[in-house]
């Protein structure tokens, strides 16, 4: 056998030994994933039954729902890790350059969702595709040999933004791609400015509603107010009304 061929069998025994490292790995974390789901329902009953005994405000019903409170982290932790390990960076044709990346908050948790695209430094539009983030918080787009020669030396920069198309980070330094470049990019969105936009809208709703009431209830006084100006109109006629009859009997 060629030294060739043997570097390539050791390559795929390295390669397949990654895999079960990996998927050992998943499974690990998919096992501690069952128990704390698990847990968790436990927990929820006994705090149920707690309750009913000694009451909400109780000391123990209390520490059972912290204990609730962790375990729900922990097992968003355990799934945004498993989603993780389930990233797969893909292939790419040669010539080409992939720009790929996760983007997470402040405590490292995925953000899903969120639009990827390029400028130039002048935050005009560049011919890159743009993408979102998966479930992982991962991105990536495969910018293809002649789209290349038509940026040229052009620099690029990237920048997130929220489904509104607030920009919520915008990379400070450009770059240039290079023929075959893998360039990994690792983007920290802070949580509050993701939640703007949906507290701004439930604070307008809120605000709205009644308003939109109080206008009803005016609208509504206003035409019994009517009502009642006309019935009292039609009574004070009809009893200034003299009958010709009732006239004629009293001459």
């Amino acid at each position: 056998m060629e030294d060739t061929d043997l570097n390539k069998n050791a390559q795929a025994m390295l390669s397949a030994l990654d895999t079960l490292k990996t998927e050992g790995r998943k499974i690990t974390l998919e096992s501690v994933h069952q128990s704390q789901v698990l847990a968790s329902v436990l927990m929820k009953r006994e705090k149920k039954r707690l309750q009913k005994k000694l009451g909400i405000s109780h000391p123990r019903v209390r520490d059972i729902e912290q204990g609730l409170t962790r375990n729900f982290k922990i097992i968003a932790e355990i799934n945004d890790e498993i989603r993780k390990q389930q990233i797969r960076v893909p292939q790419i044709q040669p010539g080409s350059v992939l720009l790929h990346g996760r983007i997470a908050d402040e405590a490292g948790q995925s953000i899903i969702g969120l639009s990827v695209n390029f400028t130039d430094n002048q935050g005009n539009a560049v011919p890159v595709e743009s993408t979102l983030s998966n479930a992982a918080g991962y991105f990536s787009v495969e910018v293809p040999e002649d789209t290349l020669n038509e940026l040229g030396d052009t620099l690029i920069q990237m920048n997130i933004a929220r489904p509104d198309g607030e920009i919520v980070f915008r990379q400070e330094e450009d770059f240039n791609l290079q023929q075959g470049e893998n360039r990994l990019m690792s983007v920290l969105v802070e949580r509050n400015n993701l939640m703007n936009t949906v507290q701004a809208q439930a604070s307008g709703r809120a605000t709205q509603q009644p308003a939109v009431k109080s206008t009803t209830r005016k609208k509504s006084a206003r035409k019994k107010a009517t009502r009642k100006a006309a019935a009292k109109s039609s009574t004070v006629k009809k009893s200034g009304t003299r009958n010709p009859s009732d006239e004629n009997d009293n001459e």
